[in-house]
């Protein structure tokens, strides 16, 4: 059964002594507290004064080129240093690269570590990494980004965001303030990050859900631009896709990653205009960097649902310390709230930021 964390549980934040967000099963069961199976565990037999030998953990990222990694990676380490018994992670980067994270995996195996972790550059590339690790008798988490659902092999665990509900979440949030505000039509550009990252497909799935449930009140795709996460890609396009749709008046970016070039676009269309000024175009978003949060604060970006990353790394620490003690853990995706003009200061909201 997969799990859930909810993203308001302060009990959790308590525990960690800096805030992240709480879960709940995807069936609803009852959610978990931070005292989870993996935390209550987490000491190898015999180290009840947490004296034991060091878990190393293999980390492959696909990249450390955005926040969300970078944040990642200093979070991990964080938890990692202060757990009971230490977690330490042997770090590598792909760049992008899938050949090389392949290889990263290999020389990580080489090394002997106790527990494989990976942010898979491409979900279909998780089937040869896992069976690498595999056979080599080492446990495997994926993290943040989702592995291959169809293949033939299964990680002992996935840690990451709910990201379908991130995509469904902002989406609502701007078409139930659209709505309030009087619009009767609303027609959203879609901007996706990559068809290869599992996670951009899901939050457009999440905003196809919202679009469907919407539909009787005006909702519609007007167009669905992919921008293989390629910025400059989506300044030189938006511009063209905004004039030939005229009567589109709200937008959907996948990641605030793409907010520079979304406000570059609109800039050069003079369409970047502040909530209640004429001409504004709605304005969704996901991850809440700090870009995406001055956005909010000056008006020009009216949704932003949150990548909990706090509270995502810690789980990943605690997994990891349960699978090398050869436990049986739980498939967890973290959910996050969405930020609005409304809420954006509200201290339980502001606690859970990382950027």
């Amino acid at each position: 059964m997969k799990k859930r964390i909810a993203a308001l549980l302060m009990a959790g934040l308590m525990m960690l002594s800096m805030t992240a967000c709480g879960g709940e099963s995807k069936d609803n069961s009852q959610a978990a507290d931070s005292g989870s199976s993996a935390g209550e565990t987490a000491e190898k037999p015999g180290d009840e004064n947490g004296s034991g030998d060091t878990i190393k953990v293999g980390m492959s990222f696909n990249a450390l080129m955005n926040d969300v990694f970078v944040k990642t990676d200093e979070y991990t380490k964080q938890f990692g240093s202060e757990s009971s018994p230490k977690v330490e992670f042997i770090v590598t980067s792909a760049d992008n690269d899938v050949s090389k994270q392949i290889s990263d995996v290999k020389d990580l195996i080489s090394q002997q570590v106790d527990v494989m972790c990976i942010c898979p550059e491409d979900v279909a590339a998780t089937d040869t990494m896992i069976k690498d690790c595999k056979d080599a008798g080492i446990p495997v988490v994926i993290q943040n980004r989702p592995y291959n659902p169809d293949g033939a092999y299964k990680p002992d665990s996935f840690v990451g965001i709910d990201a379908e509900d991130q995509g469904y979440t902002s989406a609502k949030s701007v078409f139930d303030q659209m709505i309030e505000a009087g619009e009767t039509e609303l027609n959203l550009v879609v901007c996706s990050g990559s068809t290869s990252d599992q996670n951009s497909v899901e939050r457009i799935n999440g905003v196809k859900r919202a679009v469907e449930e919407y539909a009787d009140k005006g909702a519609n795709i007007v167009t669905d631009l992919d921008t293989d996460w390629n910025p400059d890609w989506l300044e030189s396009n938006l511009p063209s896709t905004m004039r030939a749709n005229p009567d589109a008046n709200c937008i959907y970016i996948a990641s605030d990653f793409l907010l520079p070039a979304a406000k570059a676009a609109l800039q050069s269309t003079n369409q970047w205009i502040k909530n209640g000024e004429e001409g504004h175009i709605w304005f969704a978003a996901t991850d809440v960097y700090q870009e995406g949060l001055e956005a909010i604060d000056e008006g020009y970006v009216d949704a932003d649902s949150l990548m909990d990353v706090v509270n995502m790394s810690k789980t990943i620490v605690e997994q990891c310390i349960a699978l090398a003690n050869g436990e049986t853990v739980e498939e967890i995706y973290v959910k996050g709230p969405v930020f609005t003009r409304e809420n954006y200061k509200d201290e339980e909201l502001t606690a859970l930021l990382w950027g």
